[in-house]
């Protein structure tokens, strides 16, 4: 509410009043003025934490050692091609100082294979079977097209176990299309496929042909491809929906029957069982990333495959031959006559039929005969029938073979069984050859070859041979699978992009431009910070003026001269010649600008860069080969350390108290546990065996790993009528009673179960026809339910049986359930094979027939348990361990773990500072010096200054904020109290005005009255 002030007495309170308010008010006004200063220094402080924080992030790369091992390539050609157009270099980490004379032979390409041509994309091929792609089945059923297969499998070629084989389809001509595998990989290894079925699949659809080659030979036999396992069924590892059987020759020995539903070790026996002779064995090898693979290893270097078993475990391969172009014509019938049938190459023409049982062919009649060759070359030419009682259609063909020939490229020409004359391209691939016979009947018959037309298309099975890129570098010669070779010289990866006999000369250099630029940017940075600071401190004596809101703040100072003084000061433990920025290149300049003279900060890069990288990166060293330096933190100070060693790592180490070289007394079961993992790991020992056969069982069965294997339990699943289920058994065809099948359509099979990584599932299969769903859907459900990671499988008694696709230690489980009102008896899921990897425990003879069992780590963390169930190792079942190193660092206590020593927090000098001792000695063993550079210094300054949490500029912004949330609740407090007085006195006033109008009134009155009287 607004009043009208004066209006009774003749006064302006209202101005009064906010006159009295201002004089008061001039205390918010000096905190508001107060406050704002405050601000404008703490975002001053903000804009120089940003610049320091810049300054910090070129130190970190300054401190770095790392950063300073950069190189660059240059390349040149001894020849006219440019170096560029035959390959390129690019440099990584681990390079070195070098020149390379590198000559490319050949570059590496990949595989394409060509199918038949079919006359549709969409239409069912009847084609039925499966067969092996990049180790991933594919299952081909009658009803799918040209497409379907297609799609199928590009669906292998995916997950983490891709197929790396790509398909599409390719349109030949007008109605005819073909599909085109292409290897994603380069080399010649190329694209494995291998046919698993019995109905030749990969044959039928025209990738290989029916004749076969080893496809990794040995000296003396064949090698299959690897599996992840010896003791699992083949056929679950290949993931086939039927094992393949069959009866195959190797070498001398014929009637060998395999069965690939049994593992690798079985198959292995039964080829030694059938052949009365070891031809047969496992190959085991332990792969970089830690996994064992297995192969079957034959003596023999000819085979007889059945049933594509040999293929399907990758002895035999199929071939990939060229395919001849043919052409037909219509069927000639040879005349009644002549005693009737089809015609033949010994058929003159007057035998011929040329309709309704009549010959019309006379003397002098000719033939017009044009095409095109197979590269393309045509001709024409006229043949003539001198006689047609003794012109033969032999005469014609030869004719024919004749004027392809003087074409350029030979063919056969022939009568075929039905009396069409056929004409074959003698080279193989695709072909352009064509053929017109056309007869001109000039005697006026009736003589008709009808259209010659192409009947199988000529074509390459193999459109590119998948080969390997073949170099030299510096005259050793190279084979690698792709054209990226990054194993030729130490950092560096080659690009090949062509074949060529010139001498491509790779020079790897440090990387000046790099190193110059870490180096700049300190520069740029230190300069941005010095310019701020110093527009902050002028001040201008003509005017009075200062010249930031910083000016004379002492904390400001402090920043710029530690600063200043790590600029012009010299570096601990640098080089007495190389110990300053200015010595570098790097000089203050009179404004307290740096400069950067890049030539002479280049210069030392090629003449002294040891001496280079001391003045600015943090690195240490041990004075001996067994001492060695890892790393370093903050806290850490430079200096040259001496190291006490009281106790040396030791491995846990345990060695057995027989003599066991005549050989063990008995049978052994040893189980080893490891401490770090928890694995464990099982050995049969069988009697009698020396000491390097029981040390050499031990490392084998450390070296494995094995695959999660979960089985179902029961009497095994069975078919109506007898047998065992498959993975293509229908759902109404499982016994359930004992005789019959009582499933119905809504029936549910129930799952729950860990993944491998332990996460829950749990889920269901309906059936919704079970006259048509397949024990194979509700595996392919299972698989989906534990997120495909594994492969679920009918082993040969019916059982389920689950596979993790990753070997090592998994925590998959499933349960299995039924809910319906049928019989379906499920068994429980266990683990039949525990996954574990390789264990780190090796076993050696330690020269007196003793077995010594050693873990590969040190320390007290590494260890393992042994458990020997009869003793006759003569090694004690309990737990062994490790000692961790322990000794001193400069004096100061550090802490061991195996034999890595680490300077305790809060130490003098070496907190954070971590070494490795590798020797045998104890006591004062050698030094280990530490330089920390400028760029440790200057980034251990910066951070003092910006830190978030705890550094100098935090501290200030805390106070800051301190002082004006101070301000600010002062400020409150007296607006408050002001507007309580202004109100007090607007009170004061009206009640004042309120008195006088009721006096006036009053007066008023009695003046009235008075004037009556």
């Amino acid at each position: 509410m607004q009043y009208i002030s004066g209006l009774s007495s003749g006064i302006d309170w209202r101005n009064m009043i906010d006159q009295m308010i201002a004089v008061d008010h001039q205390v918010v006004d000096n905190l508001t003025t107060q406050r704002s200063g405050l601000e404008s220094k703490q975002k001053a402080w903000q804009e120089i934490n940003t610049k320091l924080s810049a300054l910090k992030s070129a130190a970190e790369k300054l401190r770095d050692l790392d950063n300073f091992s950069v190189f660059t390539t240059a390349l040149s050609s001894n020849s006219s091609t440019d170096a560029e157009d035959i390959l390129s270099a690019a440099v990584g980490s681990g390079a070195s100082l070098g020149t390379f004379d590198v000559v490319v032979s050949q570059t590496a390409t990949y595989e394409k294979l060509s199918s038949n041509s079919f006359d549709s994309v969409s239409d069912a091929l009847g084609l039925s079977g499966e067969f092996l792609l990049g180790g991933q089945r594919i299952n081909i059923a009658a009803s799918d097209s040209l497409a379907a297969i297609r799609t199928k499998i590009e669906n292998a070629n995916s997950g983490d176990t891709p197929s790396s084989v790509s398909a599409s389809i390719m349109t030949t001509s007008e109605g005819q299309y073909r599909l085109v595998l292409t290897s994603d990989d380069s080399g010649a290894d190329g694209i494995d496929i291998r046919d698993s079925s019995a109905t030749d699949l990969v044959q039928a659809l025209g990738f290989t042909d029916s004749s076969t080659s080893i496809r990794e030979a040995t000296s003396s036999g064949a090698l299959s491809v690897s599996f992840s396992s010896s003791d699992t069924a083949v056929s679950s590892l290949l993931n086939l929906t039927a094992a393949p059987t069959g009866t195959v020759t190797i070498g001398a020995y014929g009637g060998i029957s395999l069965d690939l539903s049994k593992s690798l070790e079985q198959i292995k026996d039964d080829i030694n069982a059938a052949a009365g002779a070891s031809i047969a064995s496992i190959v085991q090898e332990e792969g970089d990333d830690g996994d064992t693979t297995y192969q079957l290893k034959l003596v023999g270097t000819s085979y007889a495959d059945d049933g594509n078993v040999l293929e399907s475990l990758g002895i035999l391969s199929g071939g990939h031959g060229s395919v001849q172009e043919v052409h037909q014509s219509d069927a000639l019938s040879k005349s009644t006559a002549a005693g009737g049938g089809v015609i033949d190459a010994f058929t003159s023409f007057s035998q011929i039929d040329t309709g309704s049982g009549l010959n019309n062919i006379a003397n002098g009649d000719t033939i017009t005969l044009s095409g095109v060759d197979h590269s393309g070359n045509t001709f024409s030419d006229t043949f003539t029938i001198t006689n047609a009682a003794g012109t033969t259609v032999g005469d014609l063909l030869t004719e024919i073979e004749s004027l392809f020939a003087g074409a350029g490229s030979s063919v056969t020409a022939s009568v075929d069984a039905s009396g069409k004359i056929t004409v074959t391209d003698d080279t193989g691939g695709d072909s352009q050859l064509s053929l017109n016979l056309v007869a001109n009947n000039e005697g006026g018959g009736t003589l008709d070859f009808g259209e010659i037309e192409a009947v199988t298309d000529g074509r390459a099975m193999q459109v590119q041979a998948g080969r390997n890129a073949v170099l030299t570098v510096d005259g050793v010669r190279l084979e690698r699978e792709s054209n990226s070779v990054d194993d030729a010289i130490a950092g560096v990866t080659l690009n090949l992009a062509k074949a060529d006999s010139s001498t491509v000369t790779v020079s790897i250099d440090r990387d000046k431009s790099e190193i110059t630029g870490m180096a700049n940017s300190f520069v740029k940075g230190y300069n941005s910070v010095a310019s701020w600071i110093r527009e902050q401190t002028k001040y201008d004596e003509e005017t009075e003026s200062t010249g930031g809101p910083l000016f004379g703040d002492s904390t400001l100072t402090n920043v710029q001269t530690q600063l200043l003084n790590l600029v012009i000061n010299t570096v601990d433990g640098a080089s007495s010649s190389l110990n300053t920025l200015a010595a570098a290149g790097i000089s203050l300049q009179e404004d307290g600008q740096l400069e950067l003279d890049s030539t002479k900060f280049q210069g030392y890069i090629d003449t002294d860069f040891q001496n280079l990288t001391r003045l600015f990166a943090a690195q240490g060293s041990g004075s001996i080969g067994s001492i060695e330096y890892m790393s370093y933190s903050r806290d850490t100070k430079a200096g040259a350390y001496d190291v006490n060693i009281t106790q040396v790592a030791e491995q846990a180490s345990a060695t057995g108290s027989v003599d066991l070289s005549s050989g063990i007394a008995g049978a052994e079961t040893l189980t080893l546990t490891d401490k770090v993992t928890g694995q464990v790991a099982v050995v049969e020992i069988e009697s009698g065996w020396t000491t390097d056969a029981i040390v050499n069982a031990i490392n084998s069965e450390m070296a494995r790993n094995y695959t999660h294997v979960l089985t179902e339990g029961g009497a095994g699943n069975t078919i109506v009528g007898g047998g065992s289920i498959t993975s293509s058994t229908k759902l109404n065809l499982i016994d359930t009673t004992g005789g019959g099948n009582d499933l119905s359509n809504g029936d549910r099979i129930t799952f729950s179960g860990t993944k491998r990584n332990g996460i829950e599932v749990q889920g269901f299969f309906e059936i919704t026809d079970v006259a048509d769903q397949t024990v194979g859907d509700l595996l392919e459900n299972i698989e989906q339910i534990l997120g495909d990671e594994v492969d679920a499988t009918i082993d040969t008694s019916g059982h389920i049986v689950i596979t993790d696709k990753t070997s090592g230690m998994s925590q998959i489980s499933l349960n299995l359930g039924y809910v319906g009102d049928g019989s379906l008896s499920l068994g429980s899921v266990d683990t039949s094979t525990t996954g574990r990897y390789a264990i780190d425990i090796t076993a050696e003879n330690d020269g007196s027939g003793h077995v010594t069992l050693r873990h590969d780590d040190y320390g007290s963390a590494a260890g393992y348990t042994v458990a020997s169930a009869n003793g006759f190792l003569g090694i004690t079942s309990q737990e062994y361990v490790g000692q961790d190193v322990a000794g001193t660092i400069n004096g100061e206590l550090a802490t061991g773990s195996g034999q890595v020593l680490s300077g305790n927090s809060g130490s003098n000098n070496i907190d954070g500072l971590v070494m490795k001792y590798t020797g045998a000695a104890t006591g004062n063993v050698g030094t280990l010096s530490m330089t920390l550079g400028f760029g440790e210094d200057l980034e251990r300054i910066l951070y003092g200054f910006t830190d978030p949490y705890s550094g100098l500029i935090d501290a200030k912004n805390e106070g800051y904020d301190s002082s004006i949330d101070s301000i600010n609740e002062q400020i409150d407090r007296m607006e408050s109290r002001l507007q309580l007085r202004r109100q007090t006195l607007v009170n004061q006033f009206l009640a004042m005005e309120k008195m006088m109008n009721t006096l006036q009134s009053q007066g008023s009155w009695l003046s009235a009255q008075l004037s009556n009287m």
